[in-house]
């Protein structure tokens, strides 16, 4: 059984070096949003915050794909660490003011048009959505590095199932 030595399990994680995870979210987001999670965690989770400067500020190995198994105390904790945070952020921030965002995603999109090379990156990751409705699962994308931040803080037993979570039949979880 995996979990017996593990706490956690998930796809591998994807490492973005040369640039932070910070730097890369300020590339493809609006890098005003991790500051205020930033914010968040000093006044909220001060705990966290060495960690926060280690794993997203100067590090570059995230996990992406919101996708794990955890034990159940490891699952509470990390829902009641990531969704308190995502609950002040929505509510302390407003990221729900459409005029905020589309504003924002149009100032980016012209970023974008203005590098082809960006641009032609950009279509082959995300070929069906317009660059407003990409920055509409903006939670999504914080929850990624608020999991990594929780994995990384907390020093969890990670076992990495491959690309995707993918698991073989046979797996005894």
């Amino acid at each position: 059984m995996i979990l017996e030595n593990y706490d956690i399990i998930t796809a591998n994680p994807i490492n973005i070096k040369p640039i932070s995870l910070e730097e890369h979210y300020s590339f493809h987001h609006n890098a005003k949003n991790l500051q205020q999670i930033k914010n968040i965690i000093d006044e909220y989770y001060p705990q966290y915050s060495d960690s926060y400067g280690k794993c997203i500020k100067n590090g570059t190995v995230i996990y992406y794909s919101n996708s794990f198994i955890a034990k159940k105390e490891t699952y509470d904790s990390l829902c009641d660490f990531v969704f308190g945070v995502l609950k002040i952020f929505e509510e302390k921030y407003h990221i729900d003011d459409e005029n905020e965002r589309t504003k924002y995603a149009e100032e980016k999109l012209d970023l974008y048009n203005r590098n082809l090379h960006i641009q032609v990156e950009y279509n082959k990751g995300h070929p069906t959505l317009s660059y407003l409705e990409y920055q509409k699962r903006i939670c999504g994308y914080l929850f990624e590095r608020l999991v990594t931040l929780y994995m990384y803080h907390n020093r969890l037993k990670i076992y990495r199932c491959g690309d995707y979570l993918k698991m073989e039949n046979k797996m005894s979880i």
